[in-house]
């Protein structure tokens, strides 16, 4: 049962939007090195063809062209660190609904400085906002990770979760305005890529242990067939298909990339990207070629030269 009041945000017993909206979460610090750039490369489908030498950097230290970094992997080390707050019982304020009944709904990733192949970065993170979308909730968190070292700031993720079932807090569904639509044209590009029947258990080594992606019964339980692929997995081969497509293979071209998680993807299936090209923004489109169903929409990419 929902429950508000004059000037508050609204509360059921599921969130308590008062509580969350702002609040700070703690501080928190990881390290990555060329390992995990390589491991995470891998787990959105790079180097399939190992002489590939453009992909062959992103997963090899001694490459010609050293070894770079996919720009979607800067959503890891932020989304690692919120699942470790997880792992570790950190409770987020205003937050009592259940891990099955979360989705990730929507991601925004910015690379604020050129990524090196290894770092430590402190997290600093809040709840950025919190809407009543009806029947379910909407929770978006901001991360800003800065270099442990020098201090400067190499990335900023936004991550939108949907909380099934926590809406109907504030009395009224958030008015929420759509991005702006890709051109009205056939797309500059279409590339498509299989998925392995393996690939959500490859990619939850890089850090989103959710057993939504391994279980089958957890998966059941939260009311699917059987284990999902990750969003974020999506999200780094929609990447990949930029860079590779869009940036002439340079990786470090793309300085942000945001979309929606509009279905589920299964492990094995087909990604089917479709981009459009206008100066330095790129609008991009995955579904699933098996069932049709439009995976990641919305999706908008900013490249520039450093």
């Amino acid at each position: 049962m929902s429950e508000a009041k004059q000037g508050s945000r609204g509360r059921n017993d599921l969130i308590d939007a008062d509580l969350a909206f702002g609040a700070a979460l703690p501080t928190t610090t990881t390290h990555y090195d060329h390992r995990d750039v390589a491991l995470y490369a891998l787990a959105v489908g790079a180097a399939k063809d190992p002489l590939h030498a453009g992909e062959l950097s992103l997963v090899y230290e001694g490459s010609e062209d050293g070894m770079r970094v996919l720009p979607t992997f800067g959503a890891m080390p932020a989304v690692g660190s919120f699942m470790k707050m997880l792992a570790d019982g950190v409770e987020i304020p205003g937050m009592k609904a259940p891990l099955a009944s979360v989705l990730h709904g929507e991601q925004r990733t910015e690379i604020l400085a050129p990524l090196p192949a290894s770092a430590t970065l402190e997290h600093r993170a809040r709840v950025l906002d919190v809407q009543d979308r009806g029947r379910h909730a909407v929770v978006v968190y901001e991360f800003v990770s800065h270099d442990a070292q020098s201090g400067k700031a190499l990335l900023r993720n936004e991550v939108s979760t949907l909380v099934r079932g926590a809406g109907g807090f504030a009395g009224e569904k958030a008015q929420v305005a759509e991005p702006p639509a890709p051109p009205d044209r056939p797309a500059d590009a279409v590339v498509e890529e299989a998925t392995l029947p393996n690939q959500a258990l490859l990619f939850r080594l890089c850090g989103d242990w959710n057993p939504l992606h391994a279980d089958p019964a957890f998966a059941a339980h939260a009311g699917f067939p059987r284990p999902i692929l990750h969003g974020l997995c999506t999200f780094g081969f929609a990447g990949r298909h930029v860079v590779n497509a869009m940036a002439g293979g340079d990786p470090t071209r793309v300085r942000s990339l945001s979309g929606r998680f509009s279905d589920v993807v299964f492990p094995g299936e087909t990604l089917v990207t479709e981009l459009w090209k206008e100066g330095s923004r790129v609008w991009l489109k995955t579904s699933t070629k098996e069932r049709g169903k439009v995976a990641f929409s919305h999706g908008l990419v900013d490249l520039a030269d450093w």
